[in-house]
């Protein structure tokens, strides 16, 4: 089985697919309770598009209990990667993650995964991945940013809330948090809570004009729920302001 793991290997380090093809396959043949084989097989496959195979290769290796979940995790996100733009592998990849998603350990296959569902504008498969990631990382910024602003695109303010909440006591110097939060505040009517945390994010910007903008007109819709129509006007103009340097 080593052997031909070097084989393969070797051909693949020197770009020969054809006889890293020949080797993979004279694996599987000669040696057929090994998995291994299939982390070539499977992408020669698809790369010629004998997708069922792919597929079928896949399959064996993440549902294997002889490959550790890190290399399984790698190709998942591999073939993910392979499968974008390809519409011919889209229920391909829905079935892969079904096989692994309740056996990671990495939040970045669940980022990856996440990800995988965001390009398909499912944004509610992506917030459920993503969330499985921050249960493994709470402090992964990338991940607690994409939930915070898809809760913003599905107008679940209340989840915007409690996940910026938590943001802003665990990165204070993230002016984007103040402002979701105050997103999340003006659609829940709620303007003067608004006004105190995007003020308070203000003095956390750093040379961010479309963020401040962002802020400002934030503001504007705040004193405009307040029928401050005044305050709201010096806040539009502001933004107009910024929009000049941008």
């Amino acid at each position: 089985e080593q052997a031909y793991i070097n084989l393969i290997y070797m051909h693949g380090r020197n770009g020969d697919k054809e006889a890293l093809f020949e080797v993979a396959q004279d694996f599987e043949r000669n040696v057929p309770n090994s998995d291994a084989a299939h982390l070539a097989l499977y992408k020669i496959f698809i790369e010629n598009d004998r997708i069922d195979d792919g597929v079928a290769s896949l399959e064996k290796i993440l549902t294997s209990d002889k490959i550790d979940r890190e290399t399984k995790m790698k190709v998942l996100q591999d073939f993910i990667s392979m499968s974008d733009g390809r519409v011919d592998l889209e229920n391909a990849v829905t079935q892969a993650i079904d096989w692994l998603s309740d056996d990671v350990e990495d939040p970045n296959a669940y980022r990856a995964m996440g990800d995988y569902y965001l390009k398909k504008n499912d944004a509610v498969q992506a917030i459920a991945f993503y969330e499985k990631g921050l249960e493994l990382d709470s402090n992964n910024v990338d991940i607690i940013k994409s939930i915070a602003l898809l809760s913003i695109d599905l107008k679940d303010y209340g989840k915007t809330l409690t996940i910026t909440n938590t943001a802003i006591e665990k990165f204070p110097a993230q002016p984007l948090f103040y402002l979701l939060n105050g997103v999340a505040q003006n659609n829940l009517n709620a303007p003067d809570k608004a006004i105190e945390i995007i003020e308070l994010g203000q003095g956390y910007l750093l040379d961010e004009l479309k963020l401040e903008q962002d802020m400002y007109q934030q503001l504007a819709i705040s004193y405009d729920k307040k029928g401050d129509t005044a305050s709201a006007s010096k806040m539009r103009a502001k933004a107009q302001e910024l929009s000049k340097k941008l």
